[in-house]
């Protein structure tokens, strides 16, 4: 997790704190002014706000014990906690207080960012060998996915391929690969005679939404691959898709 994701996923626990503070029930439940927030909302942004701190902070952060203390589904916990999310952005605005592994982490995404950016000159390279000797050749998303694989394993240890995405809409969805450690998922997709733009979006738009409920996923990046410049506006594309999901998915589109 880089620096920038930390900050927007707890600008957005900010955000879903409010909703759950919106909730607050009278003791016959009804909307009121009561001492309790709904009870399955708060536990689900309760349980989001201890992980995402757990992988931020340290483990004796005061902060982070302060918010794993206030587990009760009352409105004084709900607005701790907010104030306790709003007080870290501050502190670590002024530098006060640092994430955990944010610069290397940021490197070690940057690193994948570098490689999906020059994937279509490696694949002109692997092109030129001596007398015309047995090369790969891209030629489909299979071919991207090999390729792919082989310049990861020089930076990271722990790649996990054709892992399962949990069930969405009845349906489930192979993960193409998973950096374990960056809880990273990396999509890919090739474009081909036959399919548009729209269905390559709808496609992306379907996987984004079973890649937010699955566990070891903080951020998704969409590699696409476009030697053939099928894409006729890359970056409005890519802008439709980031801003939708601001803080969890890059996009990234080779040769752009």
């Amino acid at each position: 997790m880089d620096r920038d994701f930390i900050v927007n996923e707890i600008k957005e626990l900010i955000n879903r704190g409010n909703d759950v503070l919106n909730s607050k029930l009278d003791v016959n439940g009804i909307a009121g002014t009561s001492h309790y927030v709904n009870c399955s909302l708060f536990q689900d942004w309760f349980t989001k706000t201890k992980f995402l701190l757990g992988k931020c902070l340290c483990p004796d952060n005061d902060f982070y014990h302060k918010i794993c203390d206030l587990e009760n589904y009352t409105v004084p916990n709900t607005k701790s906690i907010i104030n306790l999310l709003n007080t870290i952005l501050e502190y670590e605005a002024k530098g006060v207080l640092t994430f955990n592994n944010s610069d290397n982490t940021s490197m070690s995404i940057q690193t994948l960012y570098n490689i999906l950016e020059r994937f279509n000159d490696i694949v002109k390279q692997l092109r030129k060998r001596y007398d015309n000797r047995p090369t790969l050749d891209v030629i489909d998303e299979y071919d991207v996915q090999d390729l792919l694989h082989c310049l990861l394993k020089i930076f990271y240890d722990d790649i996990r391929k054709e892992e399962w995405t949990p069930s969405y809409a009845g349906k489930c969805s192979r993960q193409d690969f998973l950096i374990k450690k960056e809880k990273c998922v990396i999509e890919t997709k090739k474009t081909r005679q036959g399919l548009t733009e729209k269905e390559l979006g709808d496609e992306l738009i379907i996987d984004i939404s079973r890649y937010k409920i699955h566990p070891d996923c903080l951020s998704l990046v969409c590699f696409i691959y476009d030697p053939d410049g099928r894409i006729s506006n890359p970056i409005g594309f890519i802008d439709d898709l980031e801003k939708a999901n601001d803080g969890f998915v890059k996009v990234i589109i080779n040769p752009n």
